[in-house]
């Protein structure tokens, strides 16, 4: 459903969306999934290196935590 709000009259129109509206949504929430799951990775990623560092150093999590702030 499409939710549309006239300003001048301040109605609120509800519709089917129309085939290249649910195409462009469909887009878009694929866009954002692939950007959402290319930024836990990332985080993912970073977490690993960090813990990677702190084992070579002989830190616990706790203290590189402290160190890094």
């Amino acid at each position: 459903m499409k939710y549309e709000i006239d300003t001048t009259t301040n109605e609120i129109i509800v519709r089917e969306m129309t085939k290249q509206e649910t195409d462009q949504d469909l887009k878009y929430q694929k866009l954002c999934s692939n950007n959402m799951n290319k930024i836990i990775k990332e985080a993912e990623a970073k977490v690993a290196a960090r813990q990677a560092i702190a084992e070579r150093l002989g830190l616990t999590a706790d203290e590189l935590e402290v160190l890094l702030g």
